[in-house]
């Protein structure tokens, strides 16, 4: 038993690390029908459910800014920018 909780982690940790849940899916079709496959199929179940709750809690988060936003009647401020300034040929390094 403890075996098959071994594999079904390590398939979760490969499955995360998919970029497309749909090949995913045909993955857990290809392990042989057993408690191997029924945990690759949770695995999946569970990442799904991760993904709608992280959108949900990002919705949630936009949608009290705006209406905080329209309370107070400010504005958002712009984002910074993800890559640093390069200042000169030597990209700010003197």
């Amino acid at each position: 038993m403890r075996w098959i909780a071994i594999g079904a982690i390590i398939v979760a940790v490969w499955l995360v690390r998919s970029s497309d849940l749909a090949s995913a899916q045909d993955n857990c079709q290809a392990i042989s029908a057993g408690p191997a496959r029924t945990d690759c199929y949770i695995a999946l179940s569970r990442i799904h459910g991760a993904q709608s709750d992280l959108a949900v809690g990002k919705a949630r988060v936009q949608s009290d800014a705006a209406r905080y936003r329209q309370v107070t009647g400010t504005r958002s401020r712009a984002k910074a920018s993800l890559h640093p300034q390069r200042h000169g040929a030597s990209g700010g390094m003197q």
